[in-house]
């Protein structure tokens, strides 16, 4: 039993859908939390339950707890009454109306109330088979867009160096068993993506497989280049990268102890407690004094409301030139 109570929100579900939902086990239903929704609403209810932890799932918001519900959720439930509600942002826009924001990206967090939180790992993972010796496959996992490796020069300049690209997709993104280096590079043009998580990263350090990233702010949040991962800003680095693993076992190794002991910061038990800490405090320092300022927060909601409304109603009138404005009250 903790000394808080939490009610993680998916209002798109039935009731009987939660109760299923409920049923899952992260590390045997994988692919069911291949989604941002689930990926953050129900796998953290589900491994805070495993711990014993005094939380539910709902498809309601509840007036006498923490509720936490993903931002997307929230859209078309912030027309209603108001709860105390934690916004799990992710890559989303803030939501407004809202008590608390997690996120994903430690650019992301602006103001008091916002707290970075690490995602979790991808689950069901499977690490690199350790009767591997040599350094062949090299993963990407992303989305079609992202991949640094199209085209047929790419491909001939891996297979130049004994290498050849595998694509995890959807199916198989749980799977580094025959993975030998993972490149989450999304571009070459030195954009830093502020929303993403360093997820790519976190997953091959707990899959004993060296990584190389782009200039994705998350990864330098977390990581050290050249000690536990590999930065790579255009092609050539890439490509100089993997040949250094390729030829130098030992800088091959090092990455991959250097990142094991990284990761430990980011496995399950650790996300764990680290969302036990945040809950303890939330629940002391603003639920609390959320619920003897009742009425004050209902104002404040009423007024959100109204604005939203307003706003919607202003922007879309014809000939009219909204301007963005931020809210003159509240957080």
């Amino acid at each position: 039993m903790s000394d808080w109570t939490a009610n993680f929100v998916l209002p798109h579900l039935s009731e009987e859908e939660c109760r299923r939902a409920e049923r899952l086990n992260p590390a045997l239903d994988w692919p069911c939390f291949a989604d941002g929704i689930s990926a953050w609403t129900l796998q953290t209810f589900l491994e805070l339950r495993s711990v014993g932890t005094t939380v539910s799932l709902s498809n309601q918001f509840r007036h006498d707890t923490i509720n936490v519900a993903h931002a997307i959720s929230l859209n078309a439930y912030l027309q209603k009454r108001p709860e105390f509600i934690i916004s799990l942002q992710a890559d989303y826009p803030r939501s407004i109306g809202v008590q608390q924001h997690i996120v994903q990206n430690k650019s992301q967090v602006l103001g008091e109330n916002v707290c970075w939180m690490p995602h979790w790992p991808q689950p069901g993972l499977l690490p690199r088979d350790k009767r591997r010796k040599e350094v062949r496959n090299v993963g990407y996992a992303g989305r079609q867009y992202y991949n640094v490796f199209r085209g047929e020069f790419i491909n001939q300049r891996l297979k130049s160096m004994g290498l050849r690209l595998v694509e995890l997709s959807p199916a198989n993104w749980n799977d580094f068993s025959q993975i030998d280096v993972l490149c989450g590079v999304r571009s070459t043009d030195g954009y830093s993506y502020d929303k993403k998580p360093p997820s790519k990263m976190i997953n091959s350090w707990l899959a004993n497989v060296p990584f190389i990233g782009g200039p994705d702010s998350a990864y330098k949040q977390i990581g050290h280049p050249g000690i536990n991962y590999l930065l790579a800003e255009n092609t050539d680095e890439i490509f100089s990268g993997l040949r250094s693993l390729v030829d130098n076992p030992h800088r091959y190794q090092s990455l991959v102890t250097e990142g094991c002991l990284a990761g430990k910061l980011y496995c399950r038990e650790s996300i764990r407690n680290q969302w036990i800490a945040y809950f303890s405090r939330i629940y002391m320092e603003e639920f609390v004094r959320w619920k003897k300022n009742g009425l004050r927060q209902n104002i404040h909601f009423l007024a959100c409301d109204i604005y939203r409304k307003v706003r919607r109603t202003v922007k879309h009138l014809p000939g009219n030139k909204f301007v963005k404005s931020r809210l003159p009250f509240g957080r």
